[in-house]
């Protein structure tokens, strides 16, 4: 299954920003993230994921810093295992694919999860 997303974030203007009395503002993040993915049987699913984010330049005080321009880009992968009929635990890793600014780590986790609405899985 392919599955894709789009979303874009909105910033207000920081005037506090520190030191003192300065104003601290960031033009729009846009971002979009697809996900191909195979059930290997219900609830037991492995995806490769990818995600392109751009945007973000910051001023302070009017004054635009073209540095924090951000264009970066995470691959990665995740895994879902079930446990029980509601319980499953997901495993996921990524790291940077394209870097400009910022975003340069790489990440494990693992999540437990518990599901207390749907179909009763067998």
């Amino acid at each position: 299954m392919l599955d894709g997303y789009a979303g874009v974030w909105f910033f207000t203007a920081n005037g506090a920003f520190y030191p003192g009395a300065n104003t601290q503002s960031e033009k729009p993040v846009g971002a979009v993230e697809a996900h191909l993915s195979y059930d290997v049987r219900p609830r037991l699913w492995v995806s490769l994921d990818a995600n392109y984010w751009s945007g973000g330049v910051t001023s302070t005080n009017g004054v635009q810093n073209d540095l924090t321009d951000q264009r970066n880009s995470r691959i990665g992968l995740t895994a879902a295992v079930p446990i029980t009929a509601h319980q499953s635990l997901k495993f996921s890793f990524s790291d940077g694919a394209y870097i400009r600014y910022g975003g340069n780590y790489r990440s494990i986790s693992l999540a437990w999860q518990y599901g207390w609405v749907g179909t009763k899985w067998r």
